[in-house]
């Protein structure tokens, strides 16, 4: 578990000693109080402890005292992790009060039904609009870490307001595009205060970074034994390409050796088995593992109705759908969809080409200006059609012409439909003979007649997508920096890691970067972290990688108080970290003494040191 979680828990089940003590000592309701909020702020109770804390005061009948401590667990929730635990938190402390208090219960109740619909589809989408626009601002170029730092504090601010199915990933490599060094530390600073794992951040930040070759690919090797999560498709294979064939062995070994004690480590080695057969290497990793008893039969193929099984529509009933109204009239083109939406859905792509197959070369632009006037058929199956028509008779000038005006004008007519789902403009722009962006102007032209009726998940995608096709990396970088503002309005001061300052800017160096990583994993308060960053101190001499061991033998030599890589708000244990450094450079010395050779007179300033 995280490093507050010893803390948190102690204070959870002294809590309630506390309070069982007193209900069974008759205690008052403003002794109970006051002993609650004693506690101070380094001690605090979580909302879930304050909830369970209720529970027992309602188990006892010290309804005083239920009340007293409920407003403290209400405003835990409300300042807590996120929507979905405030949410649980309060519909547990209703369920505590329905024995003593319908009105409160559902007062309570409204509460927690507010929180869940925090939960609300458009946060994704807004979630997804700012980086969007940080991604396009990359393309500029590397952002100053500064901006890095407001995207990863408002990422956060996100995540507490909702966190489910957060989006880490997506934010972790939008952070790395803005500024490596600084979303590496973010992400460190994370992990430090339990906001999420650096063993899910790490891959996205670092992945792309070793399969395009701006880090070291060996490193691929060291990180590796800091978590074993990889994107192994897309980071193994490119990476191994860049490194000589002694070291990509070498490598294959080490992450063969995590992986097999990997749970599921047969499913993990599958990646690892294709890059390997790229470099003819297979033989270095162990052989798969046969499943037991027989391979399961394959699935029936599920057959279309238009594929001869005659279970469909017949042509009969198809000819006589086109036959319900006049093709070249947009009522009569309303009449024969809805004759063949009697036959089946998916029909009117059927009948329609029956009609086109009837009429004369010099009817069918006219026939297609009255389906595009038809609001009964949907705009994808609409560029089917077009498609379709385009293809069967597109030799012919007037055709050409009919289906790119009608592409060209369906933007502007069916304006809200295609910000609902704005994939269909890349099905248009080719029937236009254009760009999606070129036909976005008239989507949001349209738009600005009834913009009420747009919801807010559809504002935040239509704004994604203009980033997108329309903002320069310039301008977006303006859009970004307006944006990033707007979400720190809402932030209390001192919130995450608090604002932009010069002790929170990382290493640019990319040697140094790594070295005050694995640094400040040697000092984490948990064991298990510190000997896997132990290993990677290890792994970095056994690949080479002797810039990143003269970076951490000067962090030994300087043994700075703090770390950019930590929380400033936590203690960073400088002591673990020289401590495991020395562990790890010992059995370097043990089996490449020559990587460290020039840290010799240190090392042995430091071993003659009084005890």
């Amino acid at each position: 578990m995280g490093r507050t979680w010893d803390r948190h828990r102690f204070v959870e089940v002294a809590l309630e000693a506390t309070v069982d003590g007193l209900a069974l000592a008759g205690a008052g309701a403003e002794e109970v109080r006051r002993t609650v909020t004693s506690l101070g702020e380094a001690a605090t109770p979580s909302a879930g402890a304050l909830a369970a804390a209720v529970q027992r005061l309602a188990a006892a009948d010290m309804e005083d005292a239920v009340f007293d401590v409920l407003g403290l667990a209400r405003e835990a929730a409300r300042d807590g992790n996120g929507a979905t635990e405030a949410a649980d938190v309060l519909a547990s402390l209703a369920r505590c009060l329905l024995p003593l208090s319908l009105s409160d219960t559902e007062a309570v109740f409204r509460e927690a039904n507010e929180a869940v619909a925090a939960l609300g589809e458009e946060f994704y989408a807004r979630t997804d609009a700012l980086l969007t626009v940080a991604r396009r601002a990359a393309r500029g170029g590397p952002a100053d870490q500064q901006d890095a730092q407001r995207l990863a504090r408002a990422a956060e601010f996100l995540h507490r307001h909702n966190d489910h199915k957060f989006p880490w990933e997506d934010v972790a490599a939008a952070l790395a595009s803005l500024s490596l060094p600084q979303a590496i530390a973010a992400a460190s600073r994370w992990d430090d205060r339990d906001v999420v794992r650096l063993a899910r951040t790490l891959p996205a930040l670092a992945g792309p970074a070793l399969a395009g070759g701006r880090l070291d690919p060996r490193l691929l090797g060291v990180l590796h034994a800091i978590t074993d999560d990889w994107n192994a498709e897309k980071v193994f294979a490119p990476a191994l390409r860049r490194v000589p064939p002694v070291v990509r062995k070498e490598i294959l070994r080490l992450l063969a050796d995590d992986l097999e004690r990997t749970p599921g480590g047969e499913g993990s080695l599958a990646p690892l088995r294709e890059a390997a057969r790229e470099f003819r290497l297979e033989g270095m990793l162990p052989p798969p593992t046969l499943s037991a008893g027989p391979a399961p039969e394959p699935m029936p193929q599920r057959r279309s109705p238009r594929e001869g099984t005659g279970s469909g529509p017949s042509d009969a009933g198809r000819r006589a759908a086109a036959e319900t109204g006049d093709p070249l009239a947009r009522p009569g083109v309303e009449a024969i969809l809805a004759a063949a939406r009697q036959l089946g859905p998916g029909e009117e792509e059927a009948v329609l080409a029956v009609v086109r197959a009837g009429l004369a070369g010099g009817d069918v632009p006219t026939h297609l200006r009255a389906v595009a006037a038809a609001e009964s058929l949907g705009l994808y199956p609409l560029a089917r059609v077009l498609r379709a028509a385009q293809e069967e008779r597109g030799g012919r000038p007037a055709v050409t012409e009919a289906v790119r005006s009608v592409a060209r004008g369906m933007p502007a007519g069916r304006p809200l439909d295609f910000a609902r789902s704005l994939w269909l403009l890349d099905e248009f722009a080719p029937l236009a003979d254009a760009q999606p962006a070129n036909l976005l102007p008239d989507v949001l032209d349209g738009l600005a007649t009834g913009p009420d009726r747009v919801d807010a998940d559809t504002l935040f995608r239509l704004a994604a997508y203009v980033v997108r096709q329309l903002v320069t990396p310039a301008e977006a970088t303006d859009v970004m920096r307006f944006a990033l503002s707007r979400v720190e309005a809402l932030m209390e001061d001192g919130f995450g890691e608090g604002a932009w300052r010069q002790s929170l800017a990382a290493p640019e160096d990319l040697d140094r970067l790594v070295a005050g990583l694995l640094y400040a994993r040697l000092g984490d308060p948990r064991g298990a972290e510190r000997w896997r960053a132990a290993h990677a101190v290890r792994r970095a001499a056994a690949l080479g990688v002797d810039s990143v061991l003269s970076a951490l033998g000067d962090l030994l030599a300087t043994d700075p108080p703090g770390t950019p890589f930590r929380s400033e708000a936590l203690v960073f244990y400088r002591l673990h970290a020289r401590l495991f450094l020395l562990v790890a450079l010992a059995r370097v010395a043990l089996e490449r003494p020559q990587a460290i050779s020039c840290l010799a007179p240190m090392l042995a300033e430091i071993a003659l040191l009084p005890v």
